[in-house]
């Protein structure tokens, strides 16, 4: 037998029989059955729903794919620093006709293999190196050339350091340190479409239950309407009532059929709500079943209200809207350390040095390079200074603005999140004593509702009171309902403000 959440049990009776689901009700002011309809039950708790929705839900996996995209250009900033080795093979051919005796020879032909290899890298500090080895073999039908075939080879470094404008690890790392603040932002991101799908799941989950206890209600209503119109045949009978008494019981019968109605219908709109929350419905024939929720909702008096001001400051540690403001300052402030480097001279340290061998093979002119026989350097800088520097000023300025917009948004969220926080608290609390209230208002009613009817039995009340009073309590078994699903969302809502919906 189904009981509302209110403890009450409806005039539905729904018998289970291998996942089967046989609901009888009244029609046309009898007792009638329908056809048996098989129907697949999911016994469906809170905790579960939850974790299907962050299983299944595509709008986490794609908010968690975001946080792997944004892992991947960590690494691609870092990449920007690995070295990398190159290779330039060449072959080169000419030939070309002289003039005179003294060139060596009419036709002059020169056959070259050159080869350029070697690694060069970026430093974190701005810098950058190479290193080089460069040969080249050549043939000549040259007969004055002394060595023939020669090779010339180099090993050489280069190095390139700016002093000011780009220097240093605080500078050449920002884009790692973007991409870093990037991945968090995705990070904070996912978790609040994390927490925004639970809360939906919650409330999806309790506007379920509640659709189910109001069925109740109006089952209970519909077979109250039912009794007092079996009491006035009974009294038409007996000659106690004209038949006219009758329409009145019947046209509301007929109201309260139309209202189960409506309550079916709501019953099958939350389901397929709560649903396309959990599910990934790869198949249609995914949406035929039913859904039982077997989770009761907090009680009142269940939940620990907390002081706002201490709940404020949960949030302001929590909330992943509030940490994803804090890091978009964090990246202006990237942007505005990188415009101010700008705005610098350009002052560079340049130096270089190579040794070089000569022979009739490669490996001949390793020994020279060995001994640096042949050495050379170079050092200097290269200087340039902007004159008025106008744009990297105003860009720097730019920077230091959004600087700031984006401190203001923060603190205009940060009261937006107060504001928020002290709302909830207090819709929790106002929900407790709500709760109390509507109980005490349905058990009022069904009071009165005795009383009237025990009146009417006796002749001394009227089928407008007893009716009358029978809406009453149909109305305050629904505000109680109404006031359980309010506490319940509420709760919800309190977490969700603090940051702490989904174990954060």
């Amino acid at each position: 037998m189904t009981i509302g959440l209110s403890g009450f049990i409806g005039l539905g009776v729904f018998i289970r029989i291998s996942g089967a689901c046989v609901l009888l009700i009244l029609q046309n002011g009898a007792e009638t059955q329908e056809k048996p309809r098989v129907e697949r039950v999911l016994d469906l708790s809170i905790d579960e729903a939850v974790r299907r929705a962050i299983t299944y839900n595509p709008q986490i996996t794609s908010a968690q794919l975001q946080v792997e995209a944004a892992g991947a250009g960590i690494d691609e900033a870092i990449g920007a620093f690995e070295p990398s080795v190159f290779f330039n093979p060449r072959v080169d051919n000419s030939a070309r006709p002289t003039a005179s005796t003294l060139a060596g020879a009419s036709r002059l032909e020169n056959n070259t293999l050159h080869l350029d290899t070697g690694l060069r890298q970026a430093l974190p500090t701005g810098g950058s190196y190479q290193l080089t080895f460069q040969t080249d073999n050549s043939r000549t039908n040259n007969s004055f050339s002394t060595l023939n075939p020669s090779t010339f080879s180099t090993f050489a470094l280069s190095f390139t350091q700016p002093l000011l404008r780009g220097a240093w690890t605080g500078y050449g790392r920002i884009p790692q340190s973007k991409a870093e603040s990037a991945r968090e932002q995705a990070v904070a991101q996912r978790d609040q479409q994390k927490i925004d799908i639970i809360q939906l799941v919650h409330n999806s989950y309790w506007d379920l239950a509640f659709a189910n206890a109001d069925r109740d209600v109006k089952l209970r209503s519909l077979s109250l309407a039912e009794r007092l119109l079996e009491i006035n045949r009974k009294k038409v009978e007996e000659g106690l009532l004209a038949p006219v008494e009758i329409y009145q019981a019947q046209a509301d019968v007929a109201t309260r059929r139309e209202a189960l109605l409506t309550a079916d219908n709501n019953i099958r709109a939350a389901e397929d709500a709560l649903k396309q929350l959990l599910f990934p419905f790869d198949d249609r024939s995914e949406w035929t079943f039913r859904i039982h929720p077997v989770s009761a909702p907090p009680l009142p008096g269940s939940v620990d209200i907390p002081k706002w001001e201490d709940a404020v400051t949960e949030a302001f540690a929590k909330r992943p809207d509030l940490l994803r403001t804090r890091l978009d300052i964090q990246n202006r402030e990237l942007d505005l350390e990188a415009r101010k480097h700008e705005t610098m001279p350009q002052v560079n340290f340049v130096g270089s040095a190579s040794n070089a061998g000569l022979g009739a093979a490669v490996d001949q002119t390793f020994r020279d390079i060995a001994k640096t026989n042949y050495p050379s350097y170079s050092l200097g800088l290269q200087i340039e200074i902007p004159l008025g520097n106008l744009a990297a000023r105003s860009r720097e300025r730019a920077a230091e603005a959004l600087v700031s917009v984006s401190r203001a948004q923060l603190r205009t969220s940060e009261l937006a999140v107060a504001r928020e926080v002290r709302d909830a608290v207090r819709q929790v609390s106002y929900g407790n004593e709500k709760v109390a209230a509507a109980r005490k208002s349905r058990e009022f009613a069904e009071k009165q509702l005795q009383a009237e009817e025990l009146r009417f039995e006796q002749g001394l009340s009227t089928n407008f009171e007893v009716l009358s009073l029978q809406r009453d309590l149909a109305q305050a078994l629904t505000n109680e309902q109404q006031a359980i699903l309010d506490f319940a969302k509420a709760t919800i809502s309190l977490e969700k403000a603090k940051g702490t919906l989904g174990g954060r």
